[in-house]
């Protein structure tokens, strides 16, 4: 009898978990951490992603695998949880602690980026979408129909406008920003290789150590090419099982 109710438990178990929602997973996470059993949180909390991304869900898998001393995957998902929510104070504040901590780069380089990561990507949009319209009107629309009415054209609606213009150029810039942010790619290992040209059997060009960043800056047969930052550019694989990379863009 207790054979039969094993057999029916091993067999509707991956059936429970299917169910289960992200928050449950999210739970379960949290509880294997307080156990201080950090791969089984891991792997909860990557369940939970995949039914439902989020920037506490990747805060808690950075932080995670930071006690495991996986450096690459704990910065790549810092920065993946900040790029959901860039006013996540408590990631932010860790965040930094851990760069110092490492010694690894920081992929806000001067107070710009500092300034353009107080807002995520989408909202530097949509403030770039309402800058552009509104340059639109007070610099063509209104001169346009003043000029026509017979009017005099305003000084404080080209001004206006010229505001409007500079907000947009600085959208711009913040959008290009977070575009970099998001085409970075983390080495997850020590000596992870740089290739010389997209081939398996090609040689060295450089290798980066574990938490050590780098710009992807196209792709071809399966391999990215990618820029260092120091001088150096190669190809490499990324995202894949075994790939010594692995990008903040999921």
């Amino acid at each position: 009898m207790r054979r039969i109710i094993k057999i029916v438990f091993l067999f509707f178990s991956p059936l429970v978990l299917l169910g289960q929602s992200s928050q449950e997973f999210f739970h379960l996470g949290c509880n294997a951490y307080r156990s201080e059993n950090y791969t089984q949180a891991v792997e909860y909390f990557l369940e939970s992603a995949k039914i439902s991304p989020d920037a506490k869900t990747d805060y808690n898998l950075a932080i995670t695998y930071d006690k495991l001393g996986e450096i690459g995957f704990s910065k790549v998902h810092y920065m993946r949880a900040l790029a959901k929510d860039p006013r996540f104070r408590e990631a932010k504040a860790n965040f930094k602690l851990f760069l110092k901590k490492y010694n690894v780069d920081n992929p806000s380089k001067n107070y710009l980026d500092d300034f353009y990561s107080e807002l995520s990507m989408n909202e530097w949009v949509l403030i770039a979408v309402i800058s552009f319209w509104l340059a639109i009107i007070a610099l063509v629309v209104i001169p346009l129909i003043q000029k026509k009415s017979g009017g005099k054209i305003f000084v404080s609606g080209i001004f206006f406008g010229l505001i409007c213009f500079i907000f947009l150029v600085i959208c711009a810039m913040a959008i290009s920003f977070w575009l970099k942010y998001s085409n970075t790619a983390i080495a997850l290992k020590d000596d992870a290789q740089i290739l010389i040209s997209p081939a398996e059997s090609a040689p060295v060009s450089a290798v980066l150590n574990k938490g050590q960043s780098a710009q992807i800056l196209k792709s071809a047969n399966g391999f990215y090419l990618i820029d260092t930052g120091f001088g150096k550019r190669g190809w490499t694989i990324i995202n894949e099982q075994e790939s010594a990379f692995k990008s903040i863009n999921e």
